[in-house]
């Protein structure tokens, strides 16, 4: 997941390299590049607040993903040596409620409300945690290990080195498999001098959406990783990122993506788990952008969201900074080839999250029978029509002459 940085760039965020299974022999199943088993893990989506405040970038990162939590691991590079923990699992969707695109529908006779916030849940975390550091050496690999510990529902372990081949034959000989050119990679952090932070789920965690993992470090610029996360992501990828800081945040090597909220509509019954078409006007935009842009789906200063309930979690994450921002995109996997950092501009007018969208041309039975129609009616519909076509065929067989009253 290489980054293109200048001078003191940093980023954080998450990469997912290689995974492990709880080690049976000398060289365990791997998880999300496992080529041992059918179906192994892959990213779908991930969640990511950033805050920036006295040269310390601290990242919360969410993924959700698709396979057995025994063949999962996660490594993350770091500029600098971080402090780990975990948030609130309820931070993520508290913000989703917060700063989600709402959709005002205005049909002839009446306005609907629509907020869009099906990017799904946070699932169970664990308590908060901070990393205790030992640091020591690695003799045989020249790898130093400078420590473990138990954060939330991850087994952590962080490593560095300034040997480029050093991190990648230390992951191999500790059980994991890395997929090709992970490597090549992996190299050009140690280059930089990065620490890494390996992280496997305990043998009691449960699969699906993670806790957020949280770390903090010294750094200039944020940036989300991607480019080795498309060697492990389905063919497209949601990422959400909070950006809280100093002033309205844009990325410094993605584009803007502009959608067309015009053409968005709802979903009658959610039916996807998704409550209007915006995924998919969002996408088309990111296409449109050239395949790697951001949505500017909300930035304000917070004083503007003091009126609104928060939550006690982010009543806290927003008292880091007085501008809250939010972006989002729906990445292709063939477009990951370059990762997305951050700076922040005092020039740029605030963008808010509520489009109204004008319906009023709409049939008016589209509008009022919105209803969900359970699977077995649609399953049972075919029935009725079958039978009538087979007793009109019975009829035209019949000879013709007087009918029975009797033979209806």
């Amino acid at each position: 997941m290489g980054v293109h940085m200048r001078g003191q760039r940093f980023w954080a965020g998450m990469l997912v390299l290689a995974a492990i299974g709880r080690p049976s022999s000398a060289r365990a199943c791997g998880g999300f590049f496992c080529d041992g088993g059918a179906a192994p893990p892959v990213q779908s989506s991930e969640r990511v607040i950033f805050t920036h405040r006295d040269g310390v970038v601290t990242a919360y990162v969410q993924i959700q993903y698709q396979g057995d939590p025994d063949n999962f691991a996660w490594v993350i590079p770091v500029p600098a040596l971080p402090r780990l923990g975990t948030a609130s699992p309820a931070i993520f969707d508290a913000m989703d409620q917060l700063t989600a695109p709402t959709f005002e529908f205005h049909y002839r006779d009446r306005v609907e409300t629509i907020k869009d916030d099906a990017s799904g849940g946070c699932g169970n975390g664990g308590p908060r945690a901070t990393t205790s550091y030992r640091d020591r050496t690695d003799s045989g690999s020249n790898v130093r290990v400078i420590g473990m510990s138990s954060v939330g529902p991850f087994e952590t372990t962080t490593i560095t080195s300034d040997n480029p081949n050093t991190i990648a034959n230390w992951l191999v000989d500790h059980g994991y498999r890395l997929p090709r050119d992970a490597d090549v990679i992996l190299a050009d952090y140690v280059r930089r001098r990065s620490y890494f932070v390996a992280l496997r789920l305990r043998s009691d965690a449960t699969s699906g959406t993670l806790a957020p993992i949280v770390l903090s470090y010294v750094g200039d610029e944020p940036c989300i990783p991607l480019k080795i996360t498309a060697l492990a992501s389905t063919d497209v990828l949601d990422v959400t990122t909070f950006l809280v800081s100093r002033g309205r945040a844009v990325s410094t090597t993605y584009g803007e993506a502009l959608p067309r909220y015009n053409l968005v509509r709802p979903v009658p019954g959610g039916v996807g788990g998704a409550p209007t078409t915006y995924w998919l006007v969002a996408q088309d935009a990111v296409r449109e952008a050239g395949g790697r842009a951001f949505v500017t789906e909300l930035a304000t200063p917070v004083s503007r969201l003091a009126g609104d309930p928060l939550a006690e979690p982010v009543r806290e994450l927003l008292a880091e900074g007085p501008y809250l921002t939010r972006l989002f995109t729906r990445i292709r996997r063939e477009d990951m080839l370059a990762d997305p950092g951050f700076s922040y501009r005092d020039d740029l007018v605030d963008v808010g999250n509520r489009h109204p969208v004008d319906l009023s041309d709409q049939p008016a039975f589209g509008r009022v029978f919105r209803v969900r129609v359970p699977g077995t009616a649609l399953a049972l519909a075919p029935f009725p029509l079958v039978g009538l076509a087979l007793w009109r065929r019975r009829c035209a067989r019949r000879p013709a002459g007087p009918r029975s009253p009797r033979a209806f």
